[in-house]
């Protein structure tokens, strides 16, 4: 997500929290905590989160290049939104990010990229509460059906459901 675009489009008041001023682009991401704050992932990791239910933590990373750049080893997919889609999208994202007293995110330290943050999520991580089913979740937000267990399939659900931007 474009930083600029959401302070210019969007009426989301809570971008101050996430410490993003000096970014061109936010990445969000949700999943198990212990998996997804260390760099290599092991199987028992893998499946204490997909059968026992972990406590969950929303990753923000924020970045200046593009994301083709960025993540050049990825396949990724551009998805064209209007103001009111990314609006609910970020909506949810918020929604997902758990808060204290005051309503600030419980941030709980840095993350595992250069520029990132863990976010306490709110809900348990799961394998019927998978990443692949938040991403749809929060694309679905904004009319993208793209519903899938597992990231390669919600990958080629996006691919034929969206048309690519560049």
């Amino acid at each position: 997500m474009k930083v600029g675009d959401i302070k210019k489009l969007t009426s989301i008041d809570w971008l101050d929290q996430l410490e993003a001023d000096h970014a061109e682009y936010l990445e969000f991401g949700w999943g198990d905590e212990q998996a997804y704050r260390v760099k290599t992932v092991k199987t028992d990791m893998i499946m204490k989160a997909m059968f026992l239910p972990t406590k969950s933590v929303v990753h923000l990373e924020r970045f200046k290049e593009t994301p083709y750049v960025h993540y050049s080893d990825s396949q990724l997919v551009t998805v064209d939104v209007t103001p009111a889609q990314l609006e609910t999208m970020l909506s949810v994202i918020e929604k997902t990010i758990g808060k204290d007293f005051s309503g600030k995110f419980l941030n709980i330290g840095t993350g595992v990229e250069a520029d990132s943050t863990f976010f306490r999520a709110k809900k348990l991580y799961f394998i019927g509460r998978s990443c692949s089913m938040w991403t749809a979740k929060v694309l679905k937000a904004a009319g993208i059906n793209a519903r899938s267990f597992f990231a390669p399939k919600l990958m080629e659900k996006l691919r034929q459901e969206v048309i690519p931007v560049r």
